[in-house]
């Protein structure tokens, strides 16, 4: 019986987390205001990546500081 229960639990759940329901969709990215929030930059690479990621990363906090 709770096997049954557990079960449908399961696969509502699935059905749920699975749909668009939850999925953020392009008018939510184009409608968010980052105004005051920090982004943590983390990064992988090493060596000449690093640098070339870091340089990245400075361009564009360059262009933002622009707007």
């Amino acid at each position: 019986m709770i096997y049954k229960f557990l079960t449908k639990v399961v696969f509502i759940a699935t059905i749920i987390f699975s749909s668009q329901i939850l999925a953020v969709t392009a008018a939510d990215i184009e409608n968010a205001n980052p105004e005051g929030q920090t982004v943590e930059f983390w990064v992988q690479y090493s060596d000449e990546r690093l640098d070339f990621m870091k340089s990245r990363a400075e361009r564009f906090e360059s262009e933002i500081e622009k707007c």
